[in-house]
């Protein structure tokens, strides 16, 4: 997960546009993957949004089609396909690429409409000439984080090894481990890993830093685009 924000953000700085979606519908898939999908989404409004959110397309040489392992019946032809070519002439079946399935393992379509609601208004947020933001101003030893993700703006400031731990986790996602050796490495410092993970859990807390088994990732952007 951190990757693909890790992706997003970087992407947006440099100024390179992406086209991604959020699929749903995936054998496996559990309630709970979608609670922490609903969760998270707020906290990456400042991000460029995805195309759509849907359940995944069954394709022709998809494994999905092929490959009998997974829990999927039922596959026909999109229904679209008889109104264009004629059923008493071929086998719509032989020549569509495109289809409609049932897939098993997966929860209630009616389950997704929490995520399919919070995904238009995020691309309703980034139609407004003001769009959302998220970004953080330094000085040597303190940042300053402006929150404009909603329409209540919040600054957050920081200073000495808070500044420096969230900074640490900007270009990149760190384990505390990680940042304990980037401090005595670069810095000489011997900091102890039990204030560095009170740090990252207060950024958590305040949705300024994702977390991902171990993992930290701060979400702000500089404020300086030549950073």
């Amino acid at each position: 997960m951190l990757h693909n924000v890790r992706c997003l953000t970087w992407a947006h700085y440099y100024g390179i546009r992406l086209s991604w979606n959020i699929l749903t519908g995936f054998p496996g898939e559990t309630e709970a993957d979608y609670d922490e999908q609903v969760r998270i989404i707020p906290l990456l409004r400042h991000l460029p949004p995805p195309g759509g959110c849907g359940r995944i397309w069954m394709e022709r040489f998809s494994p999905y089609f092929f490959d009998k392992s997974y829990p999927v019946t039922d596959i026909r032809p999109l229904e679209a396909y008889r109104f264009i070519y004629p059923e008493d002439q071929l086998n719509i079946s032989d020549i569509a690429y495109f289809f409609d399935y049932e897939m098993g393992a997966t929860i209630p379509e009616a389950r997704h409409d929490e995520l399919h609601r919070i995904v238009e208004e995020w691309k309703d947020a980034w139609k407004n000439a003001q769009k959302p933001e998220l970004i953080y101003q330094r000085a040597p030893d303190w940042i300053q984080i402006l929150d404009r993700r909603t329409n209540e703006v919040a600054a957050h400031s920081f200073e000495g090894l808070d500044a420096t731990i969230y900074e640490c986790c900007s270009e990149t996602d760190r384990t505390v481990t990680q940042l304990c050796q980037e401090f005595e490495t670069n810095g000489g410092l011997s900091v102890d890993a039990n204030a560095i993970q009170s740090a990252v859990k207060k950024f958590c807390e305040l949705g300024l830093m994702l977390e991902e088994n171990g993992r930290f990732l701060s979400l702000a952007l500089p404020a300086n685009s030549n950073w």
